[in-house]
């Protein structure tokens, strides 16, 4: 409430009679699997110093392709600033006048369909990264986290969106399982209206994927196929370990020089400079002479992975149920 007197306040100092100006705040909600969840704030002054109006809404957009779901508005409030308070040492008083109030829509239903996270959002360091180019945002000039076609979206030049470094037109970063949001923040003539990005389940997979991304790893072997890099990691994982070699951590990355892609498997080592000890450990269990790879053509990461292998503790679970009760019980001495 403070910070929408503030803002009228600092609009009557510019001019005498304030321009008719609206402004939006979105802001991040929760998530589920399919949908994600905003509530949208906008304020209209209502051309004037002593009332506005503020509408909120609650929106649930689709995670597949940002398509808004539902649409609710949850208040419709008309504020009133008393215009003839003159005592500069407290507040003027201000009247609120429900216009419309949707009682329909409860908040424990809106907490178990979309999960709030509990850790408050923050800048990350990787935020530094990201910068305009040709309208889009990008990391690292190499990922386009978010399309020039998207932010088009918003219904704003793109020339008033960039008009600040990344860094500082994002104001918070929200994440779930699959996805990041993105707050930012568009300037306007007198203030800033905020907007949440999704960032698609993809995008965030090649996004966490750079921002963990090391300069060099150990290059074992490249493969012209996914499936073939597959398939012999998961050999070179049996094979080490059955020489009681437990320390391989398999990677395999896209690689593109700009001539070839390559799907390279690798060693991604515990800490930077690789020790050379660990490496020759490492060929003596895998029996492959290894060697340092820089990630400059490094593009997207899997792990190697084998579907029909069941989860850890699986096999255990499944003896204890069907155990007869005189083999849970202990050994008679």
């Amino acid at each position: 409430m403070k910070l929408i007197i503030f803002w009228i306040i600092a609009i009557s100092k510019l001019s005498a009679t304030p321009d008719w100006a609206t402004k939006i705040n979105e802001t991040y909600l929760g998530s589920n699997e399919k949908t994600y969840a905003t509530f949208l704030t906008d304020t209209d002054n209502q051309g004037s110093y002593y009332e506005w109006r503020e509408i909120k809404k609650l929106v649930e957009y689709s995670k597949q392709d940002g398509s808004v779901i539902n649409s609710n508005i949850i208040s419709d409030i008309l504020y009133t600033i008393d215009a003839n308070h003159n005592n500069p040492n407290k507040p003027p008083q201000v009247k609120r006048k429900i216009q419309n109030q949707n009682k329909d829509i409860l908040l424990a239903e809106v907490l178990t369909t979309f999960h709030i996270p509990l850790i408050p959002a923050n800048k990350p360091e990787w935020i530094s990264r990201l910068e305009w180019i040709n309208g889009s945002i990008m990391l690292d000039k190499k990922l386009t986290v978010v399309s020039k076609n998207i932010l088009k979206g918003l219904k704003i030049p793109i020339d008033l969106i960039s008009t600040e470094p990344v860094k500082k037109s994002i104001l918070k970063v929200h994440s779930d399982p699959e996805s990041f949001y993105l707050v930012i923040k568009v300037e306007t003539e007198t203030d800033y209206n905020s907007y949440v990005l999704h960032i698609s389940e993809e995008i965030t997979k090649q996004l966490r994927n750079r921002i963990n991304l090391l300069k060099e790893y150990v290059f074992i072997k490249s493969f012209k196929t996914l499936t073939e890099a597959n398939k012999f990691g998961l050999e070179i994982i049996k094979k080490s370990q059955s020489k009681n070699f437990y320390g391989f951590n398999p990677e395999i990355w896209l690689t593109d020089d700009g001539k070839e892609k390559k799907y390279a498997l690798l060693h991604r080592p515990l800490a930077l400079p690789i020790d050379p000890e660990k490496i020759k450990r490492l060929d003596a269990s895998t029996g492959i002479n290894s060697s340092i790879l820089k990630s400059d053509h490094f593009i997207e990461k899997w792990i190697p992975y084998d579907p029909n292998t069941p989860p850890p503790g699986a096999d255990e679970t499944e003896d204890d149920e069907q155990a007869p009760d005189d083999l849970l019980k202990e050994p008679i001495k």
